[in-house]
């Protein structure tokens, strides 16, 4: 981590971190060793004048103009549901689930391969999906019903274009393979 750092401050920012406050955004269920060594490093090595570590899913519900709530965070590895209580998290009813995006993107590839969307033509690869999981992929408000739409392939049907130029339909696979989160 500590060269990523000092890339990003004298390569990528152009700047000297030992002229300004530093703010790191940590994700929740951290060992606290791990910040302790982040300080260090910060203090030591890169000379900071002062430096705050804050939870990412704090700094969410301020930026939302809130201190208090629930947040949800699904990243590609894990996802994370993080109450808060007037800006400070309740550690203790922190929960994670080992199912994130990347598991989205490979349900995703697996329901478009077996759905012979393919043309015989290509080889589907994680970046096309996890574009159009990005793009085309969303969460069905009412699962039965979206499922009742899907019937009716053409109102949930998407196409999808590859950058070979060849365009794929894809139906229900788009709010399919979210479910795996619940």
């Amino acid at each position: 981590m500590e060269k990523i750092w000092h890339h990003t401050f004298y390569n990528k920012l152009r700047v000297a971190p030992e002229k300004h406050p530093i703010l790191l955004t940590e994700v929740p269920l951290s060992p606290k060793a791990y910040w302790e060594k982040m300080t260090e490093i910060m203090f030591e090595k890169f000379n900071v004048p002062s430096m705050y570590v804050a939870m990412q899913a704090v700094l969410s519900l301020f930026a939302n103009g809130r201190t208090t709530g629930i947040v949800l965070n699904s990243g590609d590895g894990a996802t994370h549901t993080v109450p808060i209580y007037e800006g400070h998290t309740l550690p203790h009813a922190i929960s994670w689930l080992g199912i994130a995006g990347c598991d989205i993107t490979d349900y995703l590839t697996d329901m478009v391969i077996k759905g012979s969307y393919i043309p015989n033509n290509i080889t589907i690869r994680e970046p096309f999906t996890r574009r159009m999981k990005e793009t085309i992929a969303y969460v069905a408000l009412d699962f039965k019903q979206e499922i009742e739409k899907a019937k009716n392939k053409s109102s949930v049907e998407k196409s999808f274009t590859l950058p070979s130029g060849q365009v794929m339909n894809i139906g229900a696979e788009r709010f399919c393979c979210p479910e795996i989160l619940f």
